[in-house]
């Protein structure tokens, strides 16, 4: 439903398998159906977690009408993300590769949060009570997601040969700079403020992305609502 939705998914399908010690490189069509089914859960844990933002005052309806109008842009980031990293698993088990090292997932997670803290404590440290007030939200999603997706999760022993942490978060940059504008990104940050995420209001107006590829055309609100 929010965007961190999509980054949960891409985070949950990174580190399927991680552990501390070497592996073989998963096979893509073995992880499909885990992946698939984490896919269908998302949707369904955030709608189920959804009045922890509802008590901070959100309104999820109107939240949900600023992800569902960029949708497009949000799955075009994913797709180029997964391209990305589409050599991380093989095609087939012949061409798996042998003795990967298994990374902790922890260190991807920091990497990203540490990249988030230094932008917001540089350029918006009042998007940070955002974030605090989001936290349950986001707990209780994945601990959702991890419960109803358990069994599938737990049946595999491999690994996705990823980059490093820094080139993963690289990768993740160069795919959101390919899909949004300043523009897009300052309106849906601005949806969200009167959607209820009032502490984004003076937050929006800093956000930059670039170099942008494609024209951006303003939201029309009589459509979108």
């Amino acid at each position: 439903m929010f965007s961190s939705v999509h980054l949960l998914l891409l985070a949950l399908a990174a580190s399927t398998g991680l552990a501390a010690y070497s592996s073989d490189q998963c096979v893509c069509s073995d992880l499909k159906p885990c992946l698939d089914k984490v896919k269908a859960t998302v949707p369904k844990c955030t709608d189920y977690c959804s009045p922890q933002l509802s008590q901070i005052g959100v309104n999820i309806t109107e939240a949900k009408k600023c992800t569902d109008y960029y949708s497009p842009e949000f799955d075009a980031t994913v797709k180029c993300i997964k391209e990305e990293f589409a050599d991380s698993c093989a095609k087939s088990s012949s061409e798996a590769k042998h003795d990967i090292q298994k990374r902790d997932p922890n260190t991807l997670k920091l990497a990203v949060l540490s990249e988030l803290n230094n932008w917001m404590t540089y350029n918006a440290p009042q998007m940070k009570s955002t974030v605090v007030q989001s936290l349950q939200f986001i707990i209780c999603t994945k601990k959702c997601v991890d419960i109803r997706t358990s069994k599938c999760s737990d049946g595999f022993n491999c690994v996705l040969d990823l980059p490093s942490d820094q080139e993963v978060i690289k990768a993740a940059k160069t795919c959101i700079s390919n899909n949004w504008t300043t523009a897009k990104a300052q309106d849906l940050c601005q949806c969200f403020s009167q959607a209820g995420f009032q502490s984004l209001a003076p937050v929006c107006p800093k956000i930059q992305i670039e170099p942008a590829r494609t024209r951006h055309i303003p939201r029309n609100v009589t459509e979108m609502y």
